[in-house]
């Protein structure tokens, strides 16, 4: 085993790059830390952990949210991937996604064990309202492209 330290272009860390004297089928070396877990490419274990998980976490559709929350807020989206990678001012910023819910008053963040090092967070709220059959109808009738609000009364249960 060779064993040195490499920089992560996601986290900009040196960690622990060993290579393990294997080669994969397409003729790649096998790189890992010290916890044995592999490199991908120049990204370390940690932040590709954290790419898979939110990338399998947010939706197509929440991603849009999100990308367009940034856009709105000024900014130009430099990686379309997670960890997102934004850009304003001629400043980068890495863009990580918390999930939240309001409860008595009070903002309450989802707890999913990971340690969080963005330098931005984008909020994701979630609520649940129950609606009939006949209000998702008229939601869809609305379309796409209106954004004003609806105006309706949602079901009491």
């Amino acid at each position: 085993m060779f064993e040195k330290h490499r920089l992560c272009c996601y986290c900009y860390q040196y960690k622990k790059w060993v290579w393990l004297g294997k080669r994969l089928r397409d003729g790649s070396k096998l790189y890992v830390d010290e916890r044995n877990a592999r490199w991908a490419g120049k990204r370390c274990p940690d932040c590709e952990r954290k790419r898979v998980r939110a990338a399998l976490k947010c939706t197509s559709f929440e991603r849009e949210l999100i990308f367009d929350e940034l856009r709105r807020q000024g900014f130009e989206i430099v990686s379309f991937t997670f960890p997102l990678k934004v850009r304003r001012d001629e400043q980068n910023f890495s863009v990580g996604v918390r999930y939240a819910i309001t409860k008595e008053g009070k903002i309450v963040l989802e707890e999913d064990g990971q340690t969080h090092c963005s330098d931005l967070y984008v909020v994701m709220f979630a609520s649940a309202r129950m609606i009939t059959k006949e209000q998702v109808e008229q939601i869809q009738l609305q379309g796409v492209s209106q954004m004003a609000p609806l105006e309706m009364n949602l079901m009491r249960v």
